[in-house]
Parts: structure tokens; C-alpha cells; sequence
């Protein structure tokens, strides 16, 4: 029984913070479920009232439409339900979505103070620094996805109703999943440097295999950028694919600064393999320190 006290020990905490992160998820999805935008319509005579996700999806409508900070505003859309469902689907999974974005701070948290005290310092010297900037890259990525990329994939497609003379009416739950899935598709497509630095970190991936290959490389870059914007045209993936070439320039000097720090404490635990906690001598083939037993990965 000794052996899985810690094993149910770690169970329970996680529950703890499990239901620490759920806890306000819930409750900020409800509170946009019901909520009513302007407190002073919930005393309306006709007992119906905007909640907040509706005031929410109008200035998404609005601004999308409006060109993001491109400034070309997007005429003749019109949106249409085309089943019974559509709206009360749109009204609850887009709830649900905001929910959790605005609980993310909360549930990142407790995901950090579940894991914390499981790391070494070196763990944490290297984690913290890739989390925070692959958490910092998304958003930039998610921001410019929304005021850019989403204006322009819609904006690009205007030219080929009126090539068939038809009209653009669209179904309201396909545009508000084309912006979403925008969003989210060119958030993660900007962490693509961090993960290629973690890559070169671990010695998975050398700078030089990129660099022999680079135009290969970039050319897959950009098939990417066009695969996240299939309908926006070629400057909607130009829009994209400029911004993620230089953060993958930036990207590949930093990874040669860590790769250069690797192949050097790779050199020196050769010429005399020590600790890292104790610094006592180690053998070649140790993985645990012979003196204070801890293990050196």
C-alpha cells in the first residue's frame, strides 16, 4: 500500500485542481448564456433580452465585416439560418468557446501549480520560457488571424459571386466557424518557431539539416499558410506567410545559440561527467548519481 499512497496522493490533487479550473468555466459560460448584455433590458416588458455572447457575436459580425485593420469593409453579405437548430447550436458551442478563453488564465494556473512541484530548477529554466513565449505567440497569432486573415478570406471571396452572378448569402453558422477555425488555425501556426527552437533544444532537429534545405523548407511554410487560408487567395497567404518567415528567421538564430550551449555541455560531460545537483564525478553510463542518487534527466 506504500507504494500507491503517492500515486493516489498525485490522483487527488489533480482532482482538486481539476475541479478549481472547471469551477469558473462553468460559471462564465452560464453568465454569457444569460446574462443579459444591458442589465436594463432584463426588466423589458416582452421578457426577452440580449445575453452577452450576442452582444459578443454582433461585434465579431461587425468587425469582421467591417476589415479589421485592413479597413475594407465587406458589402452584400447576407446571413441566414438554414436549419431550425442553427441559431441555438451557434448561440450554446460559441458560449462554451468563450467560456473557456476567458477561464484560461484560471486553468493555466492550476495546471502550473499542479506541475511546479514536480520539476527541478533546470526543468523549469526550460519550460517556463517555452510556455510563456508559445503562449505569447498564439495570441499574437489568434489577434492577427481575426483582424486580418478572417477580413480577407471573406473579403477574396466576394469576386467569385459576382463571377456566377450570385448573391452572397451565407449560412451564419459556416461564417461564424470559418472566422473561429481562422483564428485558431493561424494561433497555432505562429508557435511554429517555438516549437522548431524545442525541437533544436532536444537535439531532435539541427539547424543545419534547415539551413541545407531552407527553400524546401519554406515552401512547405507557405503550403501551410495556404492550407490555413484556402479561400483567402494569394494575399491572404502572403498576409500569413510574411510574418511566420520572419519569426522563423528570429527563430533559427535563437536555435542556434541553444544548439551551439548543447554541443558545448555535450563536449564537457564527455572530457568529465559530473551531477548536476551534487557535481560529484559520475561514470560514463550513470543515469543516477552514485553520492545523492538523483537521476540526471
Amino acid at each position: 500500500m506504500g507504494t500507491e499512497a503517492p500515486f493516489w496522493d498525485h490522483v487527488a490533487e489533480l482532482s482538486v485542481r481539476l475541479r478549481k479550473a472547471l469551477y469558473p468555466f462553468l460559471a462564465i459560460t452560464l453568465i454569457l448564456l444569460v446574462a443579459p448584455a444591458n442589465p436594463t433590458e432584463i426588466f423589458s416588458l416582452s421578457g426577452f433580452y440580449e445575453p452577452l455572447i450576442g452582444l459578443i457575436l454582433q461585434k465579431v459580425r461587425e468587425q469582421v465585416l467591417n476589415g479589421g485593420i485592413i479597413g475594407i469593409k465587406i458589402k452584400g453579405v447576407t446571413l441566414i439560418g438554414l436549419d431550425f437548430s442553427t441559431p441555438l447550436e451557434l448561440y450554446f458551442l460559441t458560449s462554451v468557446l468563450f467560456g473557456f478563453i476567458f477561464s484560461l488564465p484560471v486553468i493555466a494556473y492550476e495546471m502550473y501549480k499542479y506541475i511546479d512541484p514536480a520539476l527541478y530548477e533546470h526543468e523549469r529554466r526550460m519550460i517556463y520560457p517555452f510556455t510563456i513565449a508559445f503562449t505569447v505567440l498564439f495570441v499574437a497569432g489568434a489577434i492577427f488571424g481575426y483582424l486580418v486573415i478572417a477580413p480577407f478570406v471573406i473579403w477574396a471571396m466576394i469576386p467569385f459571386f459576382d463571377l456566377v452572378g450570385a448573391k452572397m448569402v451565407i449560412n451564419i453558422y459556416d461564417f461564424y466557424s470559418l472566422i473561429f477555425l481562422t483564428v485558431i488555425f493561424t494561433g497555432f501556426s505562429f508557435t511554429l518557431p517555438v516549437i522548431y527552437v524545442l525541437l533544436v533544444r532536444f537535439g531532435i532537429l539541427s539547424t543545419s539539416t534547415v539551413e541545407k534545405n531552407k527553400l524546401y523548407f519554406y515552401v512547405a511554410l507557405f503550403v501551410i499558410t495556404a492550407a490555413i487560408t484556402p479561400d483567402g487567395g494569394p494575399l491572404a497567404d502572403l498576409a500569413l506567410f510574411l510574418p511566420m518567415l520572419l519569426m522563423m528567421e528570429v527563430a533559427m538564430r535563437i536555435a542556434k545559440r541553444y544548439e551551439k550551449e548543447r554541443v558545448r555541455g555535450e563536449e564537457t560531460r564527455r572530457i568529465e561527467r559530473r551531477c548536476k545537483y551534487c557535481g560529484a564525478v559520475m561514470g560514463e553510463g550513470d543515469i543516477f548519481c552514485p553520492f545523492c542518487g538523483r537521476s540526471q534527466y
